[in-house]
């Protein structure tokens, strides 16, 4: 997958280093607060990049009660402990998180999806595929990104948000990634969150975005339905 990597490589991921921004704590461009989706959580783990320290705050779900699906470019293995919380304001004084080593992180060689390991949770979220979809079709996505922009700042992220977007066509990722509008949709933080088709099933993880720095473009998700991404999903749960 040696392609793959090179266009993560040129692609701006999803994921955000949360430090100091302002305003009260929200998720997915254009969406709406989720109740629904209590499986879908919020991982943070403290980083540094550039000379900056913050929270690297991505989304994922459970797969199964134990397993936590994510996105791969969001966390290091060898790095600081991954703090997850299933509440829906991760910025609430209150939250409950789940901490566990660095080390619970598996990240895939070849696809940005990771897998990491907790203690027993209540319930899991099913898988489906996204055969059926195409341009123009429905799906919901689900994160604790950036809800607003303003002068090109993200100006608050954190809470669990859901908004209802549409597809456009895949083009050359055909197969491997759906490709999302947005403004609805996901923006930075939102990375590893579910793509839900009609019926709530997962369909997808959002990976990377075109680069717009409004998150007003397109966003493209990792199918779950691709064999490779089946494959590493069964060796992990």
């Amino acid at each position: 997958m040696r392609e793959m990597r090179r266009l993560f490589a040129i692609l701006p991921m999803l994921a955000a280093l949360a430090f100091g921004f302002g305003g009260s704590a929200s998720a997915v461009v254009g969406g709406a607060p989720d109740t629904t989706h209590v499986l879908v959580g919020a991982a943070l783990q403290h980083q540094v990049q550039n000379g900056v320290s913050g929270n690297e705050r991505c989304s994922g779900f459970l797969v199964s009660e134990t397993k936590f699906v994510t996105a791969a470019h969001c966390f290091d293995p060898s790095g600081d402990p991954v703090r997850i919380t299933f509440d829906a304001d991760s910025r609430d004084p209150g939250a409950a998180f789940v901490e566990v080593p660095a080390s619970s992180v598996v990240n895939s060689p070849d696809f940005d999806i990771a897998v990491i390991t907790l203690p027993a949770q209540a319930g899991h979220m099913d898988i489906g595929s996204a055969a059926r979809l195409g341009s123009g079709d429905r799906v919901d996505v689900v994160g604790y990104g950036v809800q607003t922009i303003e002068h090109k700042v993200p100006t608050s992220f954190g809470r669990r948000m859901v908004a209802s977007t549409r597809l456009a066509g895949d083009g050359k990722l055909d197969g491997l990634y759906l490709k999302l509008l947005a403004d609805p949709g996901a923006c930075l933080g939102d990375s590893g969150g579910p793509t839900l088709d009609a019926s709530g099933n997962v369909v997808a993880i959002t990976s990377f975005s075109n680069g717009n720095p409004n998150c007003n473009g397109v966003t493209y998700a990792l199918r779950l339905d691709n064999p490779g991404v089946q494959a590493f999903l069964s060796a992990q749960t």
